[in-house]
């Protein structure tokens, strides 16, 4: 038969649940993990559960309580389920499990009727909701409640692409268990949710810890409010949005939270207006929570995060609190110091309703795509595209943000600013604002940096929605005295090639994440003959070539070749001379003919040639470092988290061959390097001049002495 989806009957009178390595969940005592496996009453004393079941070792049981493992087993030793049938369960002889035939996942619907005493299964087809060109889209209620049946039964992990097609109202779908979307970390959401500026209104009673119209979120969720209530019946730890945002790079932003949290219970809450619980340097920015908490004995929580697990590493930028908070202790934005720069207000604050709130989380910019506000419509600013842009209108300087002094600003939704156009010097950097350059010129597709300027106009224009914009260096570039943005950030991620044509980029580069002469890259991008100097200053993930990657395309993979960094390095997580991180382990890497010889200053994960590298998906080949690594645990490392390397060479630390300065003086280690260059040659250096070897240059280090015919 067809699979149907149904509302549900009842609330839970008893906890029963399926355990045991034939099903989705496995053998797992935890009772927030359990969830998924989770079943419902239908009617008195006769309780159901949908979703896959396969052949396994031992097959499944039915558990009755949260955490325990006593319960319903078959009326014998192995019992093999496939077609439709009933069994009479015992719970008393042997623990003893049934086991369906189907060695494939498939799946059923198993009841189990305390009035009968029996358990029986039945077989079911479901067809998931199609994807086209690559996304799910979801209008309905029932196409989102499939959409949660989808993600209970995610077995193979797989990454979804979802986007909102309407307004929602879910309220009639109020089990926890069955509605919310990823309902535990071992069975997440994964992927991008885009509520592309609608509401998901919900009204769902959570049975689990970390519980939210998401349980646990692995990606990104944007442009989406959600609406509504949600209670918490017996378990702590509830957002807004998700329970829990996991993994270095999940993000939510550009969402509005204006649900109410129910919490009828004492003691630590860990409630979170957005996020009950977040892990790794997880994101949330640009968002609202304009809801209510309503938890009179709740203690422990926060305004957007109840707990920050990996504290500073989890960042709230940008956004504002303007709610309902009735609670007996927590933080205005995150317990645990996560690193804040946001807003809280109140209802009453005037400007709220006359668009100057919105023009300060705009930073000041007229125009800008992070908060939109129609002027005599919404009374809060808002993160979601679908209301107008505000400008601040007045005379302005170059940069678009100075008011030129005793100009006053007018706030409106229609621009009518007067900005003075750039001055461009002899370098292409505005003379003005240092931050704009004049634009590249273009031979067959490909744009010529011949100076500063053109370097931070190609910059600003892969990260505006061209992120495979390719250049090619035709000089060499200093940009110590100009406000370089990364090429490449997590909405636009670097997929070109660029190619320094054996020249050099000085920077004076701070306070990004993801910083580096490429910001963030994906496989399919190529850097190659270029050296970074100068000095490079960032938070998490920062390098002289790539601050990190994010994502990953099958069949392609990052080419980082001949590439040297001179630059001094420092930073927090993963920082390092080549690339940062290959975050998540997901990319594929190729590091070859690379140097560095600055000094890298970093935290966990980080080291000479390259932070964490994802195990064997990094190649590491014909690289060598004088980098000394401090403020971290390890010791001089060339890279962190496994790679395939050979023909490497080290002066400090354990890995690849170590060598001394004699050594690279010599010329010994760029013989050696170019022995197993697979270009030909790639390493020069004039002995007696270079103190090392280096990627520019004539001069071939050859060795002499009698040979065989060979």
């Amino acid at each position: 038969m067809l699979f149907a989806l149904t509302l549900t009957a009842a609330v839970n009178a008893d906890e029963l649940y399926l355990v045991g390595d034939g099903t989705p969940i496995g053998w797992t005592g935890d009772g927030t993990m359990r969830q998924p496996c989770r079943m419902t009453e239908i009617s008195e004393g006769v309780y159901e559960w949908t979703g896959l079941l396969k052949h396994a070792g031992e097959g499944f049981k039915i558990v009755d309580s949260f955490s325990g493992w006593d319960g319903y087993h078959p009326s014998t030793e192995n019992f093999a389920i496939a077609e439709a049938g009933t069994d009479n369960y015992t719970t008393s002889d042997g623990d003893w499990k049934w086991n369906p035939a189907n060695t494939d996942w498939a799946y059923y619907t198993i009841t189990l009727n305390k009035n009968t005493g029996t358990l029986s299964w039945k077989p079911f087809t479901f067809e998931p909701l199609p994807v086209v060109d690559g996304v799910i889209s979801i209008g309905t209620a029932e196409e989102l409640n499939k959409f949660a049946f989808m993600l209970r039964n995610n077995v193979d992990g797989v990454s979804y692409k979802v986007k909102l097609t309407a307004d929602i109202d879910y309220t009639a779908y109020k089990n926890g268990s069955m509605s919310a979307l990823g309902i535990c970390e071992n069975i997440p959401f994964r992927g991008e949710f885009d509520g592309q500026n609608h509401t998901v209104t919900v009204d769902l009673e959570s049975y689990s810890t970390r519980f939210g119209f998401f349980g646990t979120i692995v990606g990104t969720v944007h442009h989406l409010k959600v609406a509504g209530k949600i209670t918490a019946t017996n378990k702590n730890q509830t957002g807004g949005i998700c329970g829990l945002l996991k993994g270095s790079g999940s993000k939510i932003y550009n969402c509005i939270s204006a649900a109410e949290i129910i919490d009828a219970q004492s003691g630590d809450g860990t409630i979170g207006g957005f996020c009950a619980v977040t892990y790794d340097a997880s994101i949330i920015e640009n968002c609202a929570f304009y809801g209510k908490i309503n938890a009179p004995q709740r203690d422990g929580n926060g305004g957007i995060v109840g707990w920050a697990n990996s504290g500073p590493s989890t960042t709230i930028k940008n956004c504002l609190v303007v709610a309902d908070i009735q609670w007996n202790g927590g933080e205005d934005f995150g317990r645990n110091n996560p690193s804040v720069s946001s807003y809280k207000t109140t209802a009453s604050d005037a400007t709220l309703a006359d668009g100057q709130m919105t023009y300060l989380l705009n930073e000041r910019v007229s125009g800008a795509e992070n908060w939109y506000q129609t002027l005599g419509t919404d009374d809060m600013p808002t993160p979601l595209s679908s209301s107008k842009k505000l400008y601040a209108n007045g005379e302005f300087y170059c940069d678009g943000v100075t008011a030129k002094e005793g100009s006053k600003l007018v706030l409106s939704n229609t621009n009518a600013s007067i900005v003075d156009a750039h001055a461009f010097g002899t370098d292409g950097v505005c003379t003005a604002c240092k931050a704009a350059g004049e634009e590249a010129s273009e031979i067959d597709g490909v744009f010529q940096i011949n100076n500063a300027g053109n370097m931070l106009w190609w910059a600003q224009y892969v990260n505006a929605g061209h992120p495979d914009a390719s250049a090619v260096l035709n000089a060499d570039i200093d940009l110590s005295e100009a406000e370089y943005t990364p090429a490449g950030n997590m909405e636009n991620i670097f997929v070109g090639t660029f190619d320094g044509q054996r020249h050099s980029v000085t920077f004076d580069l701070k306070g990004w994440n993801y910083s580096g002469l490429i910001g963030v890259a994906t496989d399919g991008a190529t850097i190659q003959n270029v050296v970074v100097k100068g000095a490079i200053s960032g938070s998490n993930y920062t390098a002289g070539i790539v601050g990190g990657s994010n994502g990953s395309v099958a069949g392609k993979k990052i080419r980082i070749l001949n590439c040297g960094n001179e630059a001094s390095v420092s930073g927090d997580v993963n920082t390092a001379g080549i690339i940062g991180v290959n975050m998540d382990g997901v990319a594929t890497f190729e590091i070859r003919n690379c140097y560095t010889t600055g000094a890298i200053n970093g935290s966990s994960q980080s080291a000479a040639i390259t932070g964490w590298t994802g195990g064997d998906k990094t190649t590491i080949a014909n690289c060598w470092s004088t980098s000394t690594l401090a403020g971290q645990d390890g010791e001089n490392y060339m890279y962190r988290g496994g790679a395939t390397a050979s023909n490497n060479y080290n002066l400090n630390g354990k890995q690849g061959t170590q060598v001394t300065e004699d050594q690279l003086a010599s010329g010994e280690v760029a013989y050696l390097l170019n022995e197993g260059s697979t270009l030909d040659p790639s390493w020069f250096q004039a002995l007696r001049t270079d103190e090392y070897t280096v990627l520019t240059g004539s001069s071939i280090v050859y060795k002499s002495g009698t040979f065989k015919c060979d």
